[in-house]
């Protein structure tokens, strides 16, 4: 017993440091190339949001998260089959064949694919095979369902994020914003943009830094340096503006005209204070002067990043002293060609410096739809990498799969040969074998996606925007996946076919 378990314990720790050297290579070659991938990488997210990245060194613990994973990983999941092989008896180790002794057919499940000839008898053989070796099968299935469900959410939540920027143009009727530097009279401005050709209604708007009101605190004006992310306003819009129809979360619309203190919240001013509810009274502190007002309603505000609270012109201009002033323009145009928008753009500029106004920024819509498509295309391209990255890694499993089932099946193919079959039949097994095990990773593949994309749509959304992305299922993933996983699976089994047939029958027959 002794010297059994030694020479146990033996051939298991020379598997065992044979991996860790693997592994230890497998590290060495592939972290240089990730660190260069994550420069460019960041290069281009920064380039992207317009971040300047001033240091790009990646911090120690990373490198050692890396050494740790791509060492202790593998050595964890082969520690058990190494355990397992290493512990058998010499006799069952000369008797071993490379394929179970048990006689297929023994349970419903085997039964069944042994009586499964829709195809004919080269299509259940291969199935047969397929099923031969299940904890093998099921590794490989896991690769490449990983691999097909990051491709197919990528591309999901690319879908469900274009059908979210939809929302933009639905949501808001106007094409350029215009906000000035101090508050101007409102009928000059109105009058003066109204003559420009090609304008379709112009509307004068309010808006300022607020803040919930803290009692007993300081008054804070959160924002990052783009003035817009994270920052928090007030909008006073006209009593029936034609500019925006959000769709109400909760409550209702503002009451046009009746001067009252109403507000309405949009998503994001919601989440920042998520115990606020309609009919309750909110302060909002406006250049230090705080002001009761009532929530009636809130509202899905697409496209803005900031926490709105939208209130009614007059009542605005009456608590800033600001009646028959505005300090931000909303103009919708005739027409929506980007061709002509810029010059359009330059028009109604120099229409409003040229009343005596003093232009602080000009926003087309196109611009902000834009902008918020760049964010979602980081996120796309990073996930299609993964995806590609895992689907190679499963196509390689495979192949190393269909080879390890040749080779365990080595004997039986040279009595096929034997007993006349052909390279090609011998060929066509080994290439349906591998179909078969490709397509039965698609099912698994698209399940996984739905729920992938449905719970990183909520994430996402919940982060960008405050409410969950839609899910959207993209025909385009499905179709690609498909053909990707077809061809994938084919070449991974053009190898394992050409060393089948590379054995002679007397080779193969004198196996083992």
């Amino acid at each position: 017993m002794k010297t059994r378990g030694a020479s146990s314990l033996q051939v298991a720790g020379l598997y065992l440091f044979m991996l860790l050297v693997i592994c230890a290579l497998a590290v060495a070659i592939g972290v240089p190339p990730s660190r260069l991938s994550a420069g460019l990488l960041v290069r281009q997210i920064a380039g992207l949001l317009n971040l300047t990245i001033f240091d790009a060194s990646i911090p120690l613990w990373v490198s050692v998260i890396q050494v740790a994973g791509g060492v202790l990983i593998p050595m964890i999941i082969a520690s058990m089959p190494v355990l397992r092989g290493s512990r058998i008896t010499v006799r069952e180790a000369l008797n071993n064949y490379g394929v179970s002794r048990k006689t297929f057919g023994e349970t419903f499940f085997e039964s069944f694919l042994s009586r499964f000839r829709v195809f004919g008898d080269a299509f259940t053989l291969s199935l047969r095979n397929v099923f031969r070796n299940r904890a093998r099968l099921s590794m490989t299935l896991g690769l490449l369902a990983a691999g097909g469900a990051l491709f197919m959410t990528a591309l999901n939540m690319s879908k469900a994020w274009d059908a979210n920027l939809q929302k933009v143009y639905k949501y808001l009727h106007y094409d350029v914003e215009i906000r000035l530097n101090e508050p101007f009279r409102s009928d000059v401005l109105i009058s003066r943009v109204h003559r420009i050709p090609g304008v379709k209604e112009v509307e004068a708007w309010g808006e300022s830094p607020a803040s919930l009101t803290q009692t007993g605190g300081y008054d804070i004006f959160p924002v990052y340096p783009d003035k817009g992310h994270g920052s928090s306003v007030i909008r006073a819009l006209p009593g029936r503006t034609s500019m925006v129809s959000f769709p109400l979360m909760a409550g209702r619309w503002l009451n046009p005209g009746h001067g009252l203190n109403e507000v309405v919240l949009n998503q994001t001013a919601l989440a920042q204070a998520p115990h606020l509810k309609v009919g309750e009274q909110v302060s909002l502190s406006v250049d230090g002067h705080p002001r009761e007002w009532r929530i009636v309603g809130f509202a899905e505000d697409a496209g803005s990043p900031a926490a709105a609270y939208y209130v009614p012109f007059d009542s605005y201009a009456r608590f800033t002293e600001t009646e028959g002033l505005s300090n931000t323009l909303r103009i919708s145009l005739a027409s929506r060609d980007r061709g002509k928008l810029q010059s359009k753009v330059r028009e109604i500029e120099t229409a409003v410096e040229g009343s005596g106004a003093s232009v602080s920024a000009t926003i087309p819509i196109g611009l902000v739809r834009t902008a918020i498509g760049e964010h979602m295309k980081v996120l796309v391209t990073s996930l299609l990498a993964m995806a590609l990255l895992m689907a190679a890694v499963g196509v390689l499993g495979l192949m190393s799969a269909m080879s390890t089932n040749v080779f365990e099946r080595t004997r039986e193919l040279g009595i096929m040969r034997a007993i006349g079959a052909t390279p090609r039949t011998i060929n066509v097994l080994v290439v349906v074998e591998g179909l078969i095990t490709g397509v039965l990773s698609l099912p698994f593949a698209f399940g996984l996606s739905l729920l992938l994309s449905w719970r990183m749509g909520h994430l996402i959304g919940n982060m960008s925007f405050r409410v969950p992305l839609p899910l959207s299922i993209s025909p385009l993933a499905i179709f690609v996946w498909v053909g990707l996983i077809l061809l994938g699976s084919i070449l991974a089994t053009l190898y394992p076919a050409w060393r089948a047939n590379c054995m002679t029958p007397r080779d193969a027959l004198s196996y083992g």
